[in-house]
Parts: C-alpha cells; sequence; structure tokens
C-alpha cells in the first residue's frame, strides 16, 4: 500500500514535552456537560526506528467533518473524525516527516500553527524545475485555471517528450509526477512526488527505516533548492 511523507522543515520540537503518555497540543478550559472540542495529543511512539537521530511519535489528531448521517434516530450534519499520523523528527537535520492521510496531515498542520510546544514549515516545489532533473516521468497531473477543466493526467513511459505532456504543460500547471528512483544499490523505485511537498512510495517495504531513507533520498537528490518553505506560524514564504 503507498504511503506519503509530507515533508516539514522545523524551526522548534520540545522534544521533552512529548513521552509515552499523550500531550495534549493547544490544551483549552473544559466546561463541565459540555462536550470537549477536537484535541491533537502527540506522544512517543514504541515504533523506534533505527535511522540516524530520527524519533518516532505518534499525533491522534481529531478534526471536525461536515457531512450528513445518522446514528440509529440521531441525525447529524457533522462528526469529530480521530486520526493517527506517524510523525519522525530529526534534531539534527531540523526535519519532521508526517505519514498518514492527506487531509488529516493538513488540517493538524493548521491546529499546530503557533503552538509554543512545535513550529514547522511546510513547503511548496517548484515542479518544473523537479521535472528537469528526471530522466523519465511515468506519470504527471495537471491543474489548470479553467471554468470546464480543472485537471488531467498522462500515463506511459517518457511522457514528458510527447505532444500531449509538451501541450499540458502550456496549458496548466504540474501538480504530480512519478517516476523511478534508483538507491545506492542500483535497485528502482516507485516514487510519486506532489506540488505541496509529499513523497509517495508506491511499493511496500519492510523496515520503517527503509522508507525514511528513501525520502531523504528523494529530498537531498531532488527537491533540495527547488522549493520554498510556507511558514506554519506566521503565514510568510521564505524562498531556498
Amino acid at each position: 500500500m503507498p504511503k506519503s511523507y509530507k515533508i516539514c522543515p522545523v524551526s522548534h520540537f520540545d522534544v521533552a514535552r512529548f513521552s509515552e503518555n499523550p500531550y495534549k497540543l493547544k490544551q483549552q478550559l473544559v466546561i463541565p456537560d459540555v462536550p470537549p472540542p477536537p484535541e491533537t495529543l502527540i506522544r512517543r511512539s514504541s515504533d523506534v526506528v533505527t535511522l540516524e537521530d530520527f524519533g518516532s511519535f505518534i499525533v491522534e489528531h481529531e478534526r471536525v467533518v461536515k457531512q450528513w448521517g445518522r446514528i440509529n434516530d440521531t441525525r447529524f450534519s457533522e462528526f469529530i473524525r480521530k486520526a493517527e499520523i506517524s510523525a519522525y523528527f530529526s534534531p539534527v537535520r531540523e526535519l519532521l516527516l508526517l505519514c498518514g492521510k492527506k487531509d488529516d496531515i493538513l488540517d493538524f498542520c493548521r491546529v499546530a500553527a503557533g503552538s509554543h510546544e512545535l513550529s514547522f514549515s511546510t513547503i511548496t516545489i517548484d515542479m518544473n524545475a523537479l521535472l528537469a532533473k528526471l530522466r523519465d516521468v511515468r506519470l504527471a497531473w495537471f491543474k489548470y485555471d479553467d471554468t470546464q477543466i480543472h485537471a488531467s493526467a498522462l500515463a506511459g513511459q517518457h511522457i514528458e517528450t510527447t505532444r500531449p505532456f509538451k501541450e499540458s504543460l502550456v496549458q496548466g500547471d504540474i501538480s504530480t509526477l512519478s517516476f523511478y528512483l534508483e538507491d545506492a544499490a542500483g535497485i528502482a523505485h516507485p516514487i510519486l512526488v506532489t506540488s505541496d511537498g509529499a513523497v509517495v512510495l508506491q511499493a511496500n517495504y519492510a523496515e520503517r527505516a527503509a522508507e525514511l531513507e528513501l525520502v531523504l533520498q528523494v529530498k537531498q537528490g531532488l527537491l533540495d533548492g527547488i522549493y520554498s518553505s510556507v511558514l506554519n506560524r506566521r503565514r510568510t514564504t521564505v524562498a531556498r
């Protein structure tokens, strides 16, 4: 099953705050007889990753989902979704990798903004610059500022050399690129990268450390120097 890792440069991460006991981010006063609002809990994970100085954490994140539904005779127009996000932090690299469902991670990034315990950025990748580094593109998604066509996809081998790809590149913006990446042993791995800074591993791996190594290889070999960081705390953009 594919796994998605969102790349987040870190400016502050108070590791001492997080132990095996869940720590509530942005604690709020609880009013008696009133259900608590969505909460975010962070704790250390028992799943230790043996890679450099990476520490493993679990983020238990809740968010409101507006959707009509029913539980027996009780009807509702929204509910609180509970999600679990795996987080891996390296103090030396000043890097946080978040693994989970995209919507849950994006909401966690929004909620975590301005917290005292951690401060990190999300990134936006220059996909044209990434395209120039790749030898063979297998899949590409394009998005358009068009009232009728919002997105389209092309798949195949060396699609970057085809006329439809070049026409789409003129008319729209690349949002996703899929390709193969060779590791140090010469093994090719199917990788997908999105413009909002997610690296998706499209093969299965026995160890989490192997997954993180591939994500780091993509970041160092392809993404460093071609992304901009969006600071969660101040909502400003810093060019890299």
